[in-house]
């Protein structure tokens, strides 16, 4: 309600204030600002640098900066002293070349930190490929190495039989390898010759 009431007042003040006299509509804005109408207060305002431009408070109400000899907004004191906007912020053009240059270098860190980790993975797989590989061959080789011991055993076994197996001449108990020579009355059984030059009694190899 007392709202309302200062609307109504203020209207009836605009109505007897002298639309020409600067400082009555600055008065009448400064009261209108105190009772909270704020809109309003900045409408009078504005009324009164329309009729005198150089009116310093009615300015500053309005926010307006003495800079370099004339009045100016924030934004045009800023533009003043060689600052510019970036992002709502204001600041020089080296500040905000500064700040793009450090998001490049930010962006370029993230891809080759992505490019590492993917380096890494690769190498990882790679890696445990390769152990999967030579545990496989590592197996392999040693199932070669045990069959191959299992046929070594084999043969042996076969040859240890073979050389003591019974001889199949008639009366013979000897076993491991020997002969029976085949010239009449020789006992000899392990391998050897009869020389045939008569008186001759050597039986391994030679020449007269």
């Amino acid at each position: 309600m007392a709202a309302e009431a200062y609307v109504r007042c203020l209207a009836v003040r605009r109505e007897a204030a002298d639309k020409k006299d600067a400082e009555a509509l600055y008065e009448l804005g400064l009261w209108a600002k105190a009772h909270g109408l704020q809109a309003d207060a900045m409408v009078l305002f504005q009324d009164v640098i329309t009729l005198k431009p150089n009116h310093e408070f009615a300015r500053r109400a309005l926010g307006y900066q003495f800079h370099q000899g004339t009045w100016m907004t924030p934004s045009e004191v800023k533009q003043a002293m060689g600052l510019i906007e970036f992002e709502g912020d204001w600041m020089t053009p080296g500040a905000k070349e500064a700040v793009l240059t450090a998001r490049t270098l930010r962006k370029e860190r993230e891809a080759l930190e992505e490019t590492r980790k993917k380096v890494d993975a690769d190498r990882a797989s790679a890696r445990a490929e390769y152990e999967a590989q030579r545990a496989s061959l590592d197996a392999r080789a040693l199932e070669l190495e045990r069959k191959l011991a299992e046929l070594e055993r084999r043969r042996i076994e076969i040859a240890q039989a073979q050389v003591f197996a019974a001889c199949g001449h008639a009366g013979c108990g000897l076993g491991g390898v020997h002969v029976h020579c085949t010239r009449p009355g020789c006992a000899i059984t392990t391998v050897h010759v009869h020389c045939t030059r008569a008186g001759c009694a050597l039986t391994t190899a030679h020449s007269h």
